[in-house]
């Protein structure tokens, strides 16, 4: 059953908004294997099916067409009127961003993630997420929705590595944390919540 009437992921137009000139330049195989590797076939899947889905319910529903099983520990303990970002270890890719967003929007009726840029081509993911560009200059717009994120009352979800966990010497395990958001909490009065994602993949 199609649901959603949602634009699918192209993996060549992504690159070619982001730099014509390397999109021409990227061989057919090399976009072949970027499909496989972010599971573009799955990707568009899930979005025909909840693409009339938006935020934390697009969320909550693709965890469950995954069988993804999820909970917090010590959320509970935080003050529902406080402004937190929650940094958080990056494990699992844009899973543990989901599951994370689901936990704390439960707790706090909203949230919102900071992400690649990249991640604005999840149309129902775009409402909570707050782009930016790693690759390149921030963008006026880009600039203006980090900053008005951070001086809301919405928590905000980070992950201060900037890229996914990477597998050394057996053990999977962050790369070195970047400290500019300690430097945004600071400016917009907010506490630092640290997070820690435990868990198993298949």
């Amino acid at each position: 059953t199609i649901r959603g009437k949602m634009e699918h992921i192209d993996v060549y137009k992504v690159i070619e908004g982001k730099s014509p000139k390397l999109a021409r330049r990227i061989p057919r195989f090399v976009i072949k294997y970027l499909e496989r590797t972010i599971h573009k076939d799955e990707i568009n899947e899930i979005l025909s099916l909840y693409g009339d889905m938006q935020g934390v319910d697009f969320a909550r529903a693709t965890l469950k067409h995954m069988g993804i099983s999820y909970h917090s520990i010590g959320m509970e303990r935080l003050d529902r009127n406080g402004r937190y970002v929650f940094a958080s270890n990056h494990p699992f890719g844009g899973m543990d961003g989901m599951m994370l967003a689901d936990e704390v929007a439960r707790y706090f009726g909203d949230v919102r993630v900071v992400v690649n840029d990249l991640l604005m081509h999840l149309d129902p993911l775009k409402n909570i997420f707050v782009p930016v560009n790693k690759h390149g200059r921030q963008k006026a717009g880009s600039v203006d929705a980090f900053n008005d994120a951070f001086a809301s009352d919405i928590p905000i979800i980070t992950f201060p590595a900037g890229l996914c966990s990477r597998r050394r010497h057996g053990v999977v395990c962050d790369l070195e944390w970047k400290n500019n958001f300690i430097r945004k909490a600071v400016q917009s009065e907010r506490d630092i919540v640290p997070v820690y994602f435990e868990g198993k993949l298949s």
